[in-house]
């Protein structure tokens, strides 16, 4: 099972780099970054996306239907936890806010 968390944060990793593109150009820890420094596209890195969501796919369809549901269920903190660093300076304390309820 390993493998669908190797997967799964990579492509977490990807998406939150394509949010981050424009802004990470103006970091200096993250101006070098493949997306932000021009040496991929968007498109690029969207084809790179789709087969961790495959792999991560086939390795849930592994599973029992309690971890399914679980795994479901925290998808949408997933999103949220990207799109709080656009609120806040802290967005950990917010996944850590959800994660605790």
């Amino acid at each position: 099972m390993w493998v669908g968390a190797v997967v799964s944060r990579s492509a977490g990793c990807i998406v939150n780099d394509i949010w981050d593109k424009e802004f990470d150009k103006h970091v200096e820890r993250t101006k070098q970054r493949p997306l932000a420094s021009g040496e991929l596209t968007v498109n690029q890195a969207w084809a790179f996306f789709v087969p961790h969501v495959f792999v991560g796919l086939g390795v849930l369809t592994q599973m029992n239907w309690l971890s399914i549901k679980w795994i479901l269920g925290i998808l949408p903190v997933c999103f949220l936890y990207p799109a709080a660093k656009r609120v806040t300076n802290y967005p950990q304390a917010v996944l850590g806010k959800i994660v605790e309820i």
